[in-house]
């Protein structure tokens, strides 16, 4: 397995140059990895304070044309084994729109309920103002957009690759039977913001 820390890829680059060239945003290459964390700490706050015990709850993130880039799913699992202890919380995050349970209330990335939890984190943990939330939600769509388009272009035959942001994320690629399966998952911190409430009591 060959892993590169964000830093150490072109991916900042050509985010930077993608944003120029998509949008006329002047992104220096240094703030992709303070938008990945804003993105993925926000969308924590965001399904932490939406969850619900009886149905996976999902923050959908999608292009203008509706197909989907990427969305974090949170699902409560009962403990089975002791109906009188708690369960837990799943805070799991996906490229493929198949993994999203049928059952699933859907929070769209233009939600206007969202628009405050990323302009909170963006302050808070970078002294950053975040614009619209047209432009946040095309942050949000196109970064993440740039990290599966790295993993497809350095997808090898005989190796899993995987991007990683400490404390963020991680995300991969193999080609399995001449496929490529792309993952993406979530940092223990990142996880650790689902607040337990008890693993909601009984």
């Amino acid at each position: 397995m060959s892993t590169y820390n964000i830093y150490d890829t072109s991916l900042p680059s050509s985010w930077s140059e993608m944003m120029m060239y998509e949008f006329e945003w002047d992104l220096r290459p240094e703030f992709v990895p303070k938008v990945l964390e804003v993105i993925f700490t926000a969308t924590a706050e965001i399904l932490s304070a939406a969850k619900l015990a009886d149905r996976p709850v999902a923050v959908v993130y999608k292009k203008a044309n509706k197909e989907m880039v990427a969305a974090a799913i949170l699902q409560f699992f009962a403990n089975e084994d002791d109906n009188t202890k708690p369960g837990n919380w799943n805070l799991s995050w996906t490229f493929n729109e198949a993994d999203i349970p049928e059952n699933t209330q859907i929070i769209e990335g233009t939600d206007p309920n969202v628009y405050v939890y990323f302009r909170a984190v963006a302050a808070s943990k970078f002294n950053m103002e975040y614009d619209a939330l047209d432009v946040i939600n095309t942050l949000n769509v196109m970064t993440l957009a740039q990290v599966k388009k790295w993993l497809d272009e350095n997808a090898k035959e005989t190796d899993e690759v995987t991007i990683s942001l400490d404390n963020v994320f991680q995300a991969r690629v193999a080609v399995e039977g001449g496929v490529k399966v792309f993952a993406i998952e979530p940092a223990a911190e990142i996880k650790m913001l689902i607040k337990d409430d008890a693993a909601i009591e009984k």
